[in-house]
Order: C-alpha cells, then sequence, then structure tokens
C-alpha cells in the first residue's frame, strides 16, 4: 500500500461528515485542556510529499510522536 492510497483509506473512514460514531468522554472526567501544539500531524502531511523518503517521512512522525507524548504528559504526570 501506498502513502497516498493509505491517506485516501484514513481520510474515508476519519471524516466528519460522514462517520456515525462519536467518542464520549465519562461524564466525571475533566475537562481536556486546551493545547497549542509544538507539531501536529498536518505539518507532517504538508511537509510529506509523493515520493519522499521513507526515512524521513519516519522521523517527521517520530518527532511529532514525541513532542506529543511530551505536551500530554506534562497535565497528565
Amino acid at each position: 500500500m501506498t502513502v497516498q492510497q493509505l491517506r485516501q483509506l484514513a481520510s474515508q473512514n476519519m471524516n466528519g461528515h460522514h462517520r456515525t460514531w462519536k467518542i464520549k468522554a465519562s461524564e466525571d472526567a475533566p475537562p481536556v485542556p486546551k493545547l497549542a501544539w509544538h507539531i501536529t500531524i498536518i505539518d507532517i502531511a504538508q511537509n510529506s510529499q509523493e515520493g519522499q523518503d521513507t526515512e524521513q517521512y519516519c522521523t517527521l512522525v517520530k518527532e511529532w510522536a514525541r513532542r506529543t507524548v511530551e505536551q500530554i504528559s506534562a497535565f497528565y504526570p
């Protein structure tokens, strides 16, 4: 499966206009903090190009994951 095929499959299944399910928090869950994310998956997509070096793409995704965990950990130690 190519990156483009994976993106297309993910967008079809996660499109909010067509999705029939929702994720709900429990009633006693604290509110989710608003975060200004350092890097988003959109940044990865915008910096990814068709035919891009797989190693570079993986590096970007790992950096996104690492920084996301860092930010979340600050709120949920």
